[in-house]
């Protein structure tokens, strides 16, 4: 893979330390990837923990975790905290301009597309989840399972979207970008 010349350049034991690339596909890979990896994660512990979705009484306790109202006012407020964290790194940045301080305060950065991801798989777990168990106990109407799991795949796509948003801005440095080449002209005779 190609590297990147970091705009302050890291070191470590006199060494200047290269920056891996990643095509944008290859970075969207990466962070679906990770993403989906963690609805997975919280999919699985709300199956574990409610015994394969057998016991309504776990999987209710699993659900009120996951959709109260106090996680949710955390949810919003750390959507704010993020946009805070990301003023104050960012403002870190501009004025502390030891090399190590700045890439400990990009490490930092680049972390907080993470929380987002954790929020947004752990609710969509949370709907799917519910989804499930609802799907496979109802016994009364036919369960609307199509629109549970849209709303479901929509909250995970708009989490990913913002997530994924503050994750390319931070590593722009690292996303090289895709050159189409052009073929090459032909010959005239």
């Amino acid at each position: 893979m190609p590297v990147a010349k970091h705009p302050r350049p890291l070191k470590q034991d006199g060494k200047v330390l290269e920056v891996k690339k990643h095509t944008f596909n290859e970075f969207l890979a990466i962070e679906s990837l990770v993403y989906t990896s963690q609805l997975l994660i919280f999919y699985l512990v709300a199956l574990f923990s409610s015994n394969l979705f057998r016991d309504e009484n776990l999987v209710i306790s699993f659900l009120k975790s996951k959709a109260s109202t106090s996680y949710l006012l955390e949810m919003f407020l750390t959507i704010i905290s993020t946009f805070t964290v990301i003023g104050i790194l960012y403002s870190a940045t501009k004025i502390i301009t030891h090399p190590k301080a700045t890439a400990i305060l990009d490490s930092v950065l680049c972390e907080v597309p993470r929380i987002i991801y954790t929020i947004g798989s752990s609710v969509t777990a949370a709907i799917l989840s519910g989804t499930t168990y609802l799907h496979i106990h109802s016994k009364e109407e036919p369960f609307p399972l199509v629109s549970s799991i849209f709303i479901g795949l929509l909250f995970f796509l708009v989490m990913f979207i913002y997530g994924f948003s503050f994750s390319y801005a931070f590593n722009r440095e690292k996303v090289q970008k895709s050159r189409i080449k052009k073929p090459p002209k032909s010959i005239k005779k």
